[in-house]
């Protein structure tokens, strides 16, 4: 019974240090910035109608505010064109402007990348701030999307085939791992900041210790 014992302590003890080890790598943190970063360059949203992909844009693309790819022609150009329809009175249009979401989501993460690799006391702090920030600004792009494509459309009437219930923005599996790699580096941010913290409270331990042991002696 005690070897079983002994055996489980044994094994719990290496797990938590293979763990430990995972998180005080020292590039796994700019890595996850890194990639998530180039994802950006890929599409990240897709105007839909039904299973058909009438344009899409890259993060950068939408951050800049770069003009949405089409997709499909003829029809389906005159229904993107429709939605980025300049009404009077509606400041939710969609179209091709700069976006604040997505620029501070790319600046969060050039942050992020570069005191990564940087030898700074409180580096694991500001990655972990960056990644939240940058997480954060991603899905409120994806709100925001939402709710401006339902306000183009949701008001348009029979006139315009009521496209609110067959258009649809959707994002891209790219977009939601980059939003993943955000999250996981302040994770891993927040677990090296209390191995650091650890680490720094039993310096401080032993050094008393060894002061102790030599006014004892």
């Amino acid at each position: 019974m005690s070897d079983l014992m002994q055996t489980e302590e044994q094994e719990s003890v290496l797990s938590t240090g293979s763990s430990e080890a995972f998180f005080r790598k020292k590039y796994v943190i700019t890595w996850a910035f890194a990639l998530g970063l180039l994802l950006f360059l890929l599409p990240f949203s897709q105007v839909k109608c039904g299973t058909a992909t009438l344009a899409e844009n890259s993060g950068l693309g939408i951050a800049m505010g770069w003009q949405w790819k089409i997709a499909m022609i003829g029809s389906s150009n005159e229904l993107l064109k429709a939605i980025k329809k300049d009404e009077p009175g509606n400041k939710n249009k969609f179209k091709e402007r700069p976006n604040v979401f997505a620029i501070v989501a790319i600046l969060a993460g050039l942050v992020g990348l570069v005191m990564s690799v940087m030898a700074y006391n409180n580096r694991s702090l500001v990655n972990m701030s960056a990644g939240v920030l940058g997480a954060i600004m991603l899905i409120a792009l994806l709100v925001q999307f939402k709710l401006v494509l339902q306000s183009s459309l949701g008001d348009k009437g029979d006139k315009e085939m009521n496209m609110s219930s067959i258009i649809t923005v959707q994002f891209t599996i790219w977009y939601f791992i980059s939003v993943f790699l955000f999250a996981a580096a302040a994770f891993i941010s927040f677990k090296k900041y209390k191995l650091e913290l650890q680490d720094a409270l039993k310096r401080a331990y032993d050094f008393e210790f060894e002061r102790q042991q030599r006014l004892q002696g």
